[in-house]
């Protein structure tokens, strides 16, 4: 998978998203990922991103580029803080 992204993500992953506006980045991601072929499985015990080749990706939070970043953020978002 190639580690780049858009100037734009660069920029989004420098500031904190709003948890209200966190429904319009999944509906961006999920957009995004059906026009590439990906599909996420995610149950009880496993979590996968398949692309359209049946392969499973690894996505990295911690060395990815910005839109692995911001898609692992919008699939698995922190509780909100009562």
């Amino acid at each position: 998978m190639e580690r780049v992204s858009a100037l734009e993500l660069d920029y989004v992953m420098q500031e904190p998203i709003d948890p209200q506006q966190l429904w319009l980045w999944e509906i961006a991601a999920r957009s995004a990922m059906t026009k590439v072929g990906l599909t996420v499985m995610n149950d009880k015990e496993h979590f996968m991103l398949i692309n359209d080749q049946k392969e499973v990706l690894r996505l990295d939070f911690q060395h990815g580029c910005a839109a692995e970043k911001l898609l692992l953020k919008v699939i698995f978002p922190l509780p909100l803080r009562s």
